[in-house]
């Protein structure tokens, strides 16, 4: 039993180690394109792609929240690109409140380059992996995913009924009315469909 505890804790470690050597290498591929930081270029990939899958601008909010960064820096990256001419901000026409991001021309030609980068990288993996790896490869990584969209799902909806609990103590309206709950904290898989194409 011990030797097999030992086991786990070993594969934990390598697992650690690789996805940190996974991420370091990503870094180092992602696209560079002149006059770009590298958080600008994922802010224009991930636009693009949204656009594409979606057929609608994405929300500032939202991509904020999948980059991982704070309202503040979200809006100092939307800045400096809108003010370098790759994207254009404007309001929903649903809610004036909502910020939507449109890619200008430039900001499309980094897109496709970005995709076409891309697509160069998977071809040259599927030549030094070999067909089968890579199919098997897919087909983990698709349980991966299943995994943490569980886990985001999950943790969303443990949220929502904290929120209606301590909505009812305080006399509110569970999740309509005075409700705290609020859309800020669907799920972003939740309120699109599954994308499928690259993001950087």
């Amino acid at each position: 039993m011990a030797a097999q505890d030992d086991n786990y804790a070993q594969i934990e470690i390598e697992i650690v180690r690789a996805v940190r050597s996974l991420n370091n290498v990503h870094a180092k591929q992602s696209i560079q394109i002149p006059g770009l930081t590298s958080n600008e270029a994922r802010l224009i990939m991930h636009s693009g792609t949204f656009f594409k899958r979606h057929k609608q601008y994405p929300q500032a909010r939202e991509l904020g929240r999948v980059m991982g960064l704070s309202p503040s820096a979200i809006s100092q990256l939307l800045r400096s690109c809108e003010q370098k001419g790759y994207i254009e901000r404007t309001h929903s026409q649903n809610d004036a409140r909502v910020t939507l991001v449109q890619l200008r021309p430039r900001g499309k030609n980094v897109y496709l380059e970005g995709v076409k980068i891309f697509y160069e990288q998977i071809h040259q993996l599927e030549h030094t992996i070999g067909i089968k790896d890579l199919q098997e490869l897919l087909r983990i990584l698709r349980r991966i995913q299943d995994f943490w969209l569980h886990q985001e799902t999950t943790s969303h909806h443990s949220s929502v009924k904290e929120a209606a609990a301590d909505d009812r103590v305080a006399g509110g309206n569970s999740l309509t009315g005075s409700s705290s709950v609020s859309s800020a904290g669907t799920p972003f898989a939740q309120t699109s469909p599954k994308e499928d194409a690259p993001c950087e």
